[in-house]
Parts: structure tokens; sequence; C-alpha cells
């Protein structure tokens, strides 16, 4: 009788523990003592800069990811614009801030913005060739395969960018890409599924990453640039954090390279950038947090990139 009652009130206790761990973090996180922002300071410099935000907050003595619960309003219309995903995006040049909130607490991060008129050149290594590995374009069970799909064949993770740059500008008759009129590319058309595909949908029609393919193809498909960048380390935060079940945190990955000025480090947790591969217990959302899969688990911050 005693050996049952032990093991009905464990088996109680584990019930009641798996669904308080299971909880969402906006139940767990909604009013946390303190926040931080991270960058403390936004700089945006190009057409299509773009830098996330991460905010921590302070609960229960620990730090916790609360980026999917705060809201961002610009003090001034037009100069940037922020997503769902507390990423900042240059419109207009000038100087501004944002006023980032968790419940009754606030933080203004300012924000500068330079030569958002002016475009960046597209980096067929460092721009179009992350946006195939992202999207598995190149993965195994895809174009990466030996034989390639349906006589379109990309190196396996883009390991031979030569290969996959003669694949896409002088096979297929020319159709692949089109920089007369981007758009009719069949690396957009069926990429974004407005011509029928046999991988479905990989990119959003006329969504961020359409829009940086469409501007390689428009800018007369380079292979290199005069200057390319090249990324001589990445920076991860959190470099480190405690997670309990369920529970999310958004990472900010940034690239440090000295053919740019080096005061611009320049943000790549844009979702056009490849992840790393992963272990099989690691559950990820594109550049989002990484998830322990079951109490007592962990997942690798320092390897991941989005």
């Amino acid at each position: 009788m005693l050996q049952t009652a032990n093991c009905n009130w464990r088996c109680a206790a584990a019930i009641v523990w798996g669904m308080l761990a299971s909880l969402p973090v906006a139940m767990v996180a909604s009013e946390p003592a303190s926040i931080s922002v991270s960058p403390a300071t936004v700089v945006l410099r190009g057409q299509r800069a773009r830098q996330q935000l991460v905010v921590t907050g302070q609960v229960a003595g620990r730090s916790v990811d609360v980026t999917r619960l705060a809201t961002v309003v610009p003090f001034a219309v037009g100069f940037v614009d922020v997503d769902n995903r507390l990423g900042v995006s240059a419109i207009s040049d000038g100087q501004t801030a944002l006023r980032v909130s968790v419940g009754t607490i606030s933080i203004d991060v300012p924000v500068q913005i330079i030569d958002a008129a002016t475009p960046h050149p597209i980096s067929f290594e460092n721009d179009v060739g992350p946006i195939l590995t992202r999207f598995g374009c190149n993965a195994g069970a895809c174009h990466g395969k030996a034989r390639g799909q349906n006589g379109f064949q990309l190196s396996l993770l883009g390991f031979y960018p030569d290969f996959d740059y003669a694949a896409l500008t002088q096979e297929g008759r020319g159709r692949r890409v089109f920089p007369a009129v981007p758009d009719q590319s069949l690396l957009l058309k069926k990429g974004s599924a407005l011509t029928p595909h046999g991988g479905g949908k990989r990119i959003e029609p006329y969504g961020p990453h359409y829009e940086v393919l469409r501007s390689w193809i428009a800018q007369g498909m380079p292979r290199r640039l005069p200057v390319e960048v090249r990324v001589e380390r990445l920076e991860v935060y959190p470099p480190e954090r405690i997670m309990t079940y369920h529970e999310e945190q958004q990472l900010l990955v940034t690239a440090h390279s000295a053919t740019l000025p080096r005061w611009r480090p320049f943000n790549r947790t844009s979702p056009r950038w490849p992840r790393s591969i992963r272990r099989a217990w690691s559950k990820p959302d594109p550049c989002r947090a990484r998830q322990p899969s079951w109490p007592g688990s962990w997942a690798r911050l320092s390897s991941a990139t989005c």
C-alpha cells in the first residue's frame, strides 16, 4: 500500500511538473523585473540593412528571452520598419529611437540610418548561395543529390560555388536566370511557386529573400564583387543561456569583417543565412530559439547561424 502511494505521488508530481514546464514563455515571463536590449545601439547602413533585436528579461533571478513578448514603437515614422520578429530595417536616412516595452517596463534604443537609398551589390557566395542552403535547395533530398533533380544539379550544401554558379547561369538554356526580366527567371518563379515546382514553395513571392535573388539577377549575376566581404569571426548572443523545458531563445549572430568599417559589424541573424547542421534532438525554428527537446537536454548556442 505504501509503495503504491509513493508511486501515485511521484506520478502526480511528474504530471504537474510537465504541465508547468510546458507553459508557453508568455505565461512565465509576462512581467520581468527588468529588461535589456541587444544591441544597445542600432546602426543601419545600406538599402537592405537589417538588425535583429534580442530582448532579455530578468525573471525570478535568471535571464529569460522575452523578444516575442516585446512591443517596439519608433519615435518617428518613416525611418525604420520593425517586423514581428523584431527585425529593424532601414527606410530612409536619419536618426531616431525605438521604445521597446515588455508589460510596464520600457527601454529606448537609439537608431542611426546611413545611405538607406544606396543599394549594396549582391555577393553570390555571401548572399545567393546561403539562401539556397537556408531553404534546402542544395540539400541531399533536392538539387544537391548526386544526379540533381529534374536536370538541375547543385553542389551539396553549396560546397562548390563555381559549380553552382555555372549551373544557374550557363545551363538550362538561360531560363534559370533572365537579367532582362528578372521576375521571369525560373530561379524565382519556381522557388516562390509562381510556377509549379516539385519542391513546393521555398521562398515568399516578393519577400526579402526573393528580392535579394532578384537584385542579383538584375545586377547581371556577378560571380565575384570587386571587394568581397570576408567574414573573420562570428559573434553569437547570448553566448550561453540556461533554459527550461520548452523555453525558447532568440539568437543574434553578428559577422565581423576587416573589409567593412571597424565600427560596423554586419548583422547576419537575417533568415537568408543558412542554419547550421544540428543534432537530432534540437528542434529549432529558423532564426529563432534553440529548444531543449526534453528536460535535462541542452542545445548548443555557439554553433547556430541563421
